[in-house]
């Protein structure tokens, strides 16, 4: 009788540890992204420009938007199909820019202004601005010159002064 006793106790440690073993990269993978175990890197202040606005940007989306351009090139191409070239006017080839659109017919405001410092951390930037009140502005936007290095790997989001999220890029 001693004998079953001891093969059943060896079986139920053998299948506890290979339970525990088969478990155990289940668990570090499910924890690999989790924020509380792997921190983001360190927030990395910027600097940023608002080099062009309009008062209508010709925006057919109803909210808030912001489209995230790896080159000039590329805002001014955007720009140009959409036939407001005086947005880019400003903008000079080789370094990523934002175009942040309210949209059409905004509650969000009819203007806005982005503050010159901003924050980077990892692959997202976070830019904060001034919305004003008043006028009857249909659809204002702006472009934001970025420091070079912003790629569409990187999700660039717009915040008002009160800490609102208001639109960010899709990367």
């Amino acid at each position: 009788m001693r004998r079953s006793d001891d093969g059943r106790e060896n079986i139920k440690r053998f299948s506890h540890r290979l339970s525990v073993a088969c478990a155990l990269p289940l668990w570090l993978s499910a924890c690999a992204g989790a924020p509380v175990l792997w921190s983001d890197p360190e927030p990395q202040s910027i600097q940023v420009r608002q080099v062009g606005a309009l008062r209508d940007c010709a925006s057919p989306q109803e909210g808030a938007r912001v489209r995230l351009f790896e080159t000039g090139e590329a805002a001014r191409a955007w720009a140009a199909a959409r036939q407001r070239d005086r947005l880019v006017r400003d903008v000079r080839p080789g370094r990523p820019y934002a175009v942040i659109e309210l949209g059409t017919a905004s509650s969000l405001g009819s203007g806005i202004a982005v503050r010159s410092q901003a924050v980077r951390i990892g692959k997202r930037v976070r830019l904060e601005a001034s919305l004003f009140q008043g006028g009857a502005a249909p659809a204002p936007c702006v472009v934001v010159a970025l420091p070079p290095g912003i790629d569409a790997q990187h999700t660039v989001a717009v915040y008002d002064t009160d800490g609102q999220r208001i639109a960010a890029s899709q990367p």
